[in-house]
């Protein structure tokens, strides 16, 4: 017999994996499929070394965006009890006149 699904994502890199997760969490039906089995090194973004900056020198409007998606992050760990993220310091350097600093 078929299986009905409400949802199918294709490629479950961090948009995928996340759209499939929340799409579960209302409890929709859902089926990922990949290439490979994650976590993997195929993707364009893979691997520990991502962060999550609050300060954006593209523009405010990223702020919002990324003070959610933190929460998003702090939300995860809470619920699956996966140590998947390190909080830690940055330091920007640039010359005197940049505009981002």
């Amino acid at each position: 017999m078929a299986e009905i699904y409400d949802l199918i994502v294709i490629g479950t890199g961090s948009v995928g994996s996340s759209t499939g997760y929340y799409a579960a969490k209302r409890g929709l039906s859902v089926l990922e499929i990949d290439s490979a089995t994650p976590p993997h090194t195929n993707g364009s973004h893979h691997g520990e070394t991502r962060m999550i900056r609050h300060a954006y020198g593209e523009g405010s409007s990223y702020v919002p965006l990324v003070l959610r998606a933190q929460e998003l992050w702090n939300e995860l760990k809470r619920d699956t009890q996966v140590d998947i993220f390190h909080q830690t310091g940055v330091l920007n350097i640039a010359p005197k006149q940049s505009s981002f600093l």
